[in-house]
């Protein structure tokens, strides 16, 4: 009678003590109970440092199976001990190294989870079952077939070599044989190659990386004769790719005559007796059958059986001459030749010794009540979950020597055991049974080869899914793009090896072109560029304002116009952005109107036109034209308040660098005519003796000074290695530090002067040179200080008016201070005169006091302090004029929407009649109207604190307080605030740009020149890469190499 609950539990039981046979043997529990030694389970806890409880469990587990016998904290092996101890492997690969998949079995078996690496097993756990599996099951079956050759070896090939280990044992034992192993791997391959060396066998042995299912033929191919293949047959697998494989190697090795083939066969999932005659059904399953089959399947990974192995030999060139079946460990060595004869392998060991030694590892078990004990000590008692009898009422006995059983009398079992090997009764041992018993025995060991190199397998399997193509491709992409690494560094054996140093199994997912990974750039580029194109439309609160500047690379093959842009987004934050690197032509790019039509390109591309902002450019020429050239095409586009005098912005860094150019050189072509104009008008001869003597005096002091330092530096140690350097005939910054290092070195040009007056008397400066020295070092850093902080990432519009009138009092400073000063008065007249044209010119834009009036910590009382001169009341005046002006056509082009959605919103009241109406109408346009005044009169505050800083001006209007308090005016303030003081975003971009087009990568196409840069500052803002992998590789394609 079926006890159900007993039979349950030992279902639960079981899986507990499978568990922990895997761990006992790990810990070393199993290997001291092996010599039949009494164990102290408290002791050996102690030992090895074991927490006892955890350890008691599970001997408590071990000892509801009958692997051990526990009476009081001592363990002795129980009487399945034997064959769990041969068997302790497989349990550790089932449940530790197949523990995740089988535990995510509710997860792997969803359609819908099944895609990149949809499960995990430890690798770990699964190579350290199998270095037992190995040495107990698979190496002596090897040997055994290696015997069983019967011509000499002179050449052999082991398909997936992997460590190289096995082919240096053949030819450890076969002395006049060469080898050479083919692997995927290369990192494997090359540890096989250097510990072949190390060994002895670099003459006779080398290696080569390839894919097996791919090979052809090579002259190292030639003389091989044997082929080796272990648990990467069904990696050959469908069939129609086992039967080209099997027909590539038959071609690639000509005069190979056996190939050891050795691999797991399907015989319980989805089989039955008529199409697998080894097919097994549920009340018969050996172990590891349903474990490694049910294991592939969840895996994805097709496992065939011995029928469908049988009947690709013959179509793939060869003919099967020995097929070894294992029933209990699942596992199949097949030996196949070309279509000559060929005898069957024998075996090398004797049937003698081989039942001495089964003999000797059996265990004797109590008999039945049978009286040839001799028989039924080889039984062993029913499992809980076991068949008693047939559907025939015959009785069922189990077998003790594997997972097997047997019917009828004792006749029955000793030709039964002679399966094993084990001669009882008149079953004696004979020269046939004992040549049965090697062939069996090598079937076994066969086995235990499968085994081993499955858990191989499987881990390759695992490592390959893990290296995933296109996800891998794009991020490369993005390093490459982001740190302007070279295309073709990414293709180069150094970084192929740092790759697979990483995932031996990753070989798929690397590029073989630098030219994949310009297209892949591209098909990034166009994901990321629609990404963008919805970030600047959904995220942002102001207008976008745009910088715009043109280069040409080093090498003077390509020029560009870089295209920036400058916003608010909804959080408050200022952001640039890089919106275009544009190709132009060298000749063309001298016209406004050639750039004009590629920047409208590039504002329509974005969707830009009605939200355009301010644009900011330097003071050339040809910029006159493209700003003229932007109106006319917001006439058409029917935006009326943009014109070129009121939205165009004067680059303030641009302002700087032509004034100081001025004062230190009067070499610009643009200062020369100005000083010359001064003169002529003037008419003051000293004036004109002074900008003549001048001739950039100041330029020819500071030459002066580094030829000094050059020359101090040659003759004396004693002179600081750090010389100043002249950075460029027109960078007056650069002579600025160039002076700075000259004072900081000035005590060390003293103390050796003291030292060698004589020597250093006609190179030494002297103290009016000194003196002029520090006159232009005082002139200078002012202007110094000004560009920093109008270049920086947070610079907003309202400190150019401030920076200007702090560089207009310290004109009016140096020019009274040197007022007789004829060397330094003459440069100060030229630059005041060249930076004094600029300030006018930027009175056509009323953004700029806009920006100063909005600013809470300024507002009308700041100008009205720095314009407190009857002249400079005018320009109060006129300035309050032109940012009412602005402020009358911000207010005018929203007030309608502002009104009926204060309208739309008092939903509660009743109807109003036509006077209300009206009356309340008018009350938002009256208070609207007061705005303006009414902020810019009231008295400053400082902006709060945010988080231990002080809030950003833009970060203030910004907040929902003023945006409901003031909804046009700070539209209008956040829009004027944000935009570009200085055109510092594109010298940045050109800057970035120096690195990715280097003379050594002079070669990259200008497209792909635009899409690496983009994606380099999209990435570095945040505002890119939101999008996964599979809809840019499904919306924009995805490259098809190393399929």
């Amino acid at each position: 009678m079926v006890d159900s609950n007993r039979d349950v539990a030992y279902i639960f039981n079981s899986a507990i003590a499978a568990a922990s046979i895997g761990a006992a043997w790990e810990i070393g529990l199993l290997d001291q109970l092996r010599n039949g030694n009494k164990t102290d389970v408290k002791e050996f806890a102690a030992q090895h440092d074991l927490h006892y409880d955890s350890i008691h469990g599970l001997v408590t587990a071990l000892a509801v199976v009958h692997v051990v016998e526990y009476d009081n904290h001592t363990a002795t092996a129980g009487k399945l001990f034997d064959e769990v101890y041969r068997s302790k492997s497989i349990f550790h690969w089932l449940t530790l190294g197949s523990g995740g998949l089988l535990s995510r079995m509710q997860y792997v078996v969803r359609n819908e989870n099944r895609t990149g690496k949809f499960y995990q097993r430890d690798s770990v756990a699964i190579s350290y079952a199998s270095k037992d599996i190995s040495r107990e099951h698979f190496d002596p079956a090897f040997w055994l077939a290696m015997d069983g050759i019967d011509y000499k070896i002179h050449s052999v090939v082991d398909l997936g070599s992997g460590s190289g280990e096995r082919l240096m044992e053949i030819l450890e034992r076969y002395p006049g044989t060469v080898g050479l192993g083919v692997d995927i791997a290369k990192p494997s391959t090359e540890v096989a190659r250097s510990d072949a060396i190390k060994r002895g066998f670099g003459d006779r042995l080398s290696f080569v990386v390839g894919d097996v299912r791919a090979l052809s033929y090579r002259d190292e191919f030639a003389q091989v004769d044997l082929l080796t293949c272990f648990m990467m047959g069904h990696d050959f697998w469908p069939r129609e790719n086992c039967i080209a494989t099997l027909q590539k190697l038959r071609t690639a090795f000509p005069k190979v005559r056996r190939f050891l083939l050795g691999d797991g066969t399907r015989i319980l999932l989805n089989t039955d007796k008529t199409h697998c005659k080894y097919s097994t059904n549920v009340d018969n399953v050996p172990i590891f059958t349903l474990g490694f089959e049910f294991g592939h399947a969840m895996m994805g990974v097709y496992i065939p059986t011995l029928e469908e192995w049988e009947g690709v030999f013959e179509e793939g060139g060869w003919r099967c001459r020995i097929a070894s079946f294992l029933n209990d460990a699942d596992s199949q060595s097949q030996s196949s030749a070309p279509p000559t004869p060929s005898p069957v392998i024998p075996a090398t060991e004797t049937g003698a010794q081989f039942l001495k030694r089964k003999r000797g590892s059996s265990t004797p078990h109590r008999g039945l009540g049978q009286k040839d004990k001799s028989v039924w000590k080889h039984a062993r008692a029913r499992l809980p979950y076991e068949a008693e009898r047939d559907d025939h009422g015959h009785q069922i006995f189990y077998c003790a020597e594997g997972n097997c059983n047997w019917k009828g009398p004792s006749s029955n079992a000793a030709r039964h055991l002679r399966k094993h090997a084990i001669f009882v009764g008149r079953f004696s041992a004979t020269p046939s049974t004992i040549a049965q018993a090697n062939n069996l025995q090598q079937g076994l060991h066969n086995m235990a080869t499968k085994h081993a190199e499955s858990s191989h397998n499987q881990t390759v399997t695992v490592l390959r899914n893990a290296a995933q193509k296109q996800p891998f491709r794009n991020a490369l992409a993005r390093f490459v793009t982001a740190c302007s690494i070279s295309h073709k560094s990414v293709v180069s054996d150094e970084f192929k090896a740092l790759i697979i140093a990483v995932n031996p199994e990753a070989e798929h997912v690397l590029l073989r072109s630098s030219s994949s990974l310009s297209s892949r750039i591209v098909r990034n580029f166009r994901a990321q560029q629609e990404e963008v194109i919805r970030y600047l439309c959904d995220d942002t609160i102001s207008c976008f304002h745009i910088s715009t500047d043109t280069w040409k690379t080093m090498h003077g093959h390509k020029h560009f116009q870089a295209v920036n842009v400058q916003f608010v987004d909804q959080n408050g934050q200022l952001i640039q952005l890089l919106l275009d690197l544009v190709n132009v032509d060298s000749e063309e790019s001298k016209t406004g109107a050639y750039l004009a039509t590629l920047l409208i390109q590039t504002i329509k591309k974005y969707n830009l036109t009605t939200r355009l902002g301010w644009i900011s450019s330097d003071n050339v020429g040809v910029n006159d034209s493209l700003i003229r050239a932007i109106e006319a095409f917001t006439r058409v586009e029917g935006i009326n308040y943009w014109t070129e005098k009121t939205r165009r912005l004067r680059c303030i860094g641009h302002i700087i660098n032509l004034a100081t150019q001025a004062f230190m050189f009067a070499t610009n072509e643009e200062a020369a005519e100005l000083a010359y104009e001064r003169a002529r008008l003037s008419q003051l001869e000293s004036d004109r003796d002074g900008t003549e003597s001048y001739s950039g005096s100041n330029y020819n002091i500071a030459k002066t000074a580094l030829s000094t330092f050059k020359t101090l530096a040659k003759g004396f140690p004693e002179c600081p290695a750090t010389i100043p350097k002249i950075p460029g005939e027109t960078r007056w910054n650069g002579w600025l530090l160039m002076i700075e290092e000259a004072f900081r070195t000035r005590p060390i040009l003293n103390a050796l002067y003291t030292r060698y007056p004589d020597a250093l008397e006609l190179v030494v400066l002297t103290d009016d040179e000194w003196t002029l020295l520090e006159h232009v070092h005082n002139f200078l850093l002012p202007f110094k200080e000004v560009t920093l902080k109008a270049e920086g990432y947070q610079a907003t519009l309202d400190c150019f008016q401030p920076s200007m009138e702090f560089l207009i009092n310290h004109f009016e400073e140096q020019q009274r201070h040197h007022s007789k000063h004829k060397t330094l008065l003459a440069p100060l007249n030229t630059a005041w005169f060249l930076f004094s044209k600029y300030y006018a010119l930027i009175d056509e834009s009323g953004a700029y006091i806009t920006a100063a009036l909005l600013h809470p910590e300024r507002r009308y009382k700041w100008l009205q302090n720095q314009w407190n001169t009857t002249e400079k009341k005018k320009w109060l005046k006129l300035g309050l004029q032109r940012a009412e002006a602005l402020w009358h056509m911000y207010r005018d082009r929203l007030e309608p929407t502002l009104s009926s959605s204060l309208r739309d919103q008092d939903t509660s009241a009743a109807e109003l009649s036509a006077f209300d109406q009206w009356q309340r109408q008018s009350a938002v346009v009256a208070d609207s109207e007061d705005n303006f005044k009414a902020f810019i009169y009231a008295p400053p505050s400082r902006l709060p604190t945010l988080e231990g800083r002080q809030m950003t001006v833009i970060k203030w209007w910004a907040q929902p307080t003023q945006r409901q308090t003031f909804p046009a005016l700070s539209q209008l303030a956040i829009d004027v605030l944000s935009a570009f003081a200085m055109s510092a975003e594109s010298e940045r971009t050109f800057s970035k740009a120096r690195r990715t087009t280097s003379w050594e990568r002079s070669q990259l196409s200008a497209n792909t020149i635009r899409c690496s840069e983009l994606l380099k500052d999209w990435s570095h803002r945040g505002v890119a890469y939101r999008l996964p992998n599979d809809y840019i590789d499904s919306n924009y394609g995805s490259d098809s190499e190393g399929q």
